[in-house]
């Protein structure tokens, strides 16, 4: 078994506020969250978009397209959403639904080692060039149904605990090369 991220919660420890990550072979890891409400996670910072600040984070990321090492503490609702820019969702991290059912992405769509912990909904969404899901991980079912790859989308290496639904979805070029489906 893989150990897989299955919940992220906020916690408070002597005063202070921490970002637990729990995983499925029963341990966490605590992370403190700054000022800025960023987290050093790897050697790496990641930003935390909450209730607290997720109109300015999302409208500032949505023009940028730089999504890359966010975690989300919040359902995302993408839902017809139009990409026009590159967009970098690498090494995010979704702790609650995440809806981009019939987005647009009109440039690259980069996923790699993000990681869904709840479900995920790409139902009719359009992808016009390629899209990145390499080493992401759904821990819960994820929705592809309808989808159009017209560039093709890479799943190498990701892992699906629950169920993936490519129902109907159309692609040029399905790479799922040592990608792991476990029910």
């Amino acid at each position: 078994m893989n150990k897989t991220l299955t919940s992220v919660e906020e916690i408070s420890k002597e005063d202070k506020a921490y970002l637990r990550f729990k995983y499925n072979d029963n341990t966490h890891q605590d992370y403190l969250i700054s000022e800025e409400r960023t987290i050093s996670k790897d050697d790496e910072t990641h930003y935390l978009i909450d209730e607290k600040n997720k109109e300015e984070q999302l409208n500032k990321r949505l023009k940028t397209g730089d999504f890359q090492r966010c975690i989300f503490l919040i359902a995302v609702n993408f839902f017809k959403e139009k990409f026009t820019n590159n967009v970098n969702f690498s090494l995010a991290t979704f702790t609650q639904a995440a809806d981009f059912s019939f987005a647009t992405f009109t440039q690259i769509a980069k996923f790699s080692s993000a990681t869904f912990t709840q479900t995920a909904y790409f139902s009719s969404a359009i992808f016009t060039q390629t899209a990145d899901f390499r080493s992401a991980t759904f821990t819960q079912t994820a929705y592809f149904s309808s989808a159009i790859f017209t560039q093709g989308a890479n799943f190498h290496s990701a892992t699906f605990d629950k169920i993936l639904n490519l129902a109907t979805a159309k692609q040029v070029k399905l790479n799922l090369k040592h990608t792991i489906v476990e029910r």
